[in-house]
């Protein structure tokens, strides 16, 4: 299994205030912060707060990114619009150039739904004229958008005026595109590809994520006895950032954190942590909590210990 060195752990969140540890976080640097795992980072974010992690969301990893965005944005097997507007508006106060070239690329399947159910396009053929209502605007006097959500008014227009400035023709080519979109299926692909990158994390589909709670039969015990792990090496070329937060949170005085507490093989160690952390989400999987809130997530860990 290919492990990172680390340059630095996450802080330890334990009875520390979101401000105290969004001091802690930005003491490791852009590339400390960009270098965390997923977990780390989403645990991090949950405690300090959504208001007042814009200085980590600014600093964090594309992959980072989505990973928050997969666990924020839905309810059960639909993307929450309200939760994507949300978001949105706050990694635009983050890096608004950053978050544009995301949508235009990895993000554009989440743009196209996200902006179909925010927006009223009408394009502009020439004979029919703009279009007559209030709150339209346009950027290229062809096409005449107005946000529908008043809460997000301000930062959607934003968010346009910023996509047409960095790339004019992907822009318009995203509001022509608004037109064609199927939201089903466009809803199905999104669900797709969220486990899929989830699964990557444990977050397994729930009839396999179960299997967490069967029973182990007494053979299997059997052969595992005398068994040795696979060894674990560190591949530059292919790392894997470590979880260090999850097993953290397995509760004082818990046997099995003690002892994970005690390797002394560093790689060994970096292993527990990964493979723990994989194990708590498949508890969350398990449980149907695939958007968990702070509370599941330490139940989890508290569980998995």
């Amino acid at each position: 299994m290919p492990l990172i060195q680390r340059d630095a752990l996450a802080p330890d969140i334990r009875g520390k205030s979101g401000a105290e540890l969004l001091d802690q976080a930005l003491e490791l640097g852009p590339r400390g912060i960009s270098r965390l795992s997923c977990e780390d980072f989403f645990w991090l974010v949950r405690k300090i707060g959504p208001d007042d992690c814009i200085p980590l969301l600014e600093l964090a990893s594309t992959e980072q990114w989505q990973y928050l965005l997969d666990l924020e944005l839905w309810g059960g097997d639909m993307p929450r619009v309200e939760r994507i507007s949300f978001w949105i508006e706050r990694f635009q106060r983050a890096d608004p150039v950053r978050l544009t070239r995301w949508l235009f690329t990895e993000g554009e399947l989440l743009a196209h739904y996200h902006l179909y159910k925010s927006l009223d396009v009408v394009m502009d053929v020439g004979d029919e004229g703009a279009p007559k209502g209030e709150g339209f605007f346009t950027l290229d006097g062809v096409f005449h958008i107005r946000v529908r959500d008043p809460r997000y008014r301000e930062s959607l227009e934003s968010l346009i005026r910023t996509m047409a400035e960095v790339d004019l023709n992907r822009y318009q080519a995203l509001m022509t595109g608004l037109s064609a979109v199927l939201p089903a299926e466009l809803e199905e692909e999104l669900y797709r590809l969220r486990n899929a990158r989830l699964a990557e994390h444990g977050f397994l589909p729930y009839e396999e994520a179960v299997s967490i709670y069967s029973p182990l039969e007494p053979a299997f015990l059997k052969r595992m006895e005398g068994a040795t792990a696979d060894p674990v090496v560190r591949d530059p070329q292919a790392p894997v950032t470590i979880p260090t937060i999850p097993l953290l949170l397995g509760g004082a005085g818990n046997l099995f954190l003690q002892a994970a507490m005690g390797v002394d093989d560093p790689l060994f160690a970096d292993r527990l942590r990964l493979e723990f952390a994989g194990l708590a989400n498949q508890l969350l999987a398990a449980d149907g909590l695939q958007s968990p809130d702070t509370d599941d997530l330490i139940a989890s860990c508290r569980r998995g210990a």
